[in-house]
């Protein structure tokens, strides 16, 4: 029961969403080679295209979810007179 107990503390209840991070780390690599390409002049629409794709998809995600094994109690008290 402790060992559960230890484990709950440490757990929070949103945890980061892995297809968001997945998405935002494809469009800075994406970013960063239209940036490169651009310097070169050799820039190309298709780039920038699946660009403005990638931050359309990565705008349906949510940036959170809640985490599923966090586990939180609320006690009420309850006093009859």
């Amino acid at each position: 029961m402790k060992e559960q107990e230890a484990n709950n503390k440490s757990l929070k209840p949103h945890v980061t969403n892995p297809k968001y991070h997945s998405l935002t780390m494809r469009i800075n690599r994406l970013r960063d080679k239209i940036d490169l390409n651009h310097e070169l002049a050799n820039g190309t629409c298709q780039d920038r295209l699946n660009l403005a794709k990638l931050i359309r998809e990565r705008r349906r995600q949510k940036s959170i979810i809640p985490n599923p094994g966090f586990m939180r109690i609320k006690y009420v008290r309850y006093a009859d007179d």
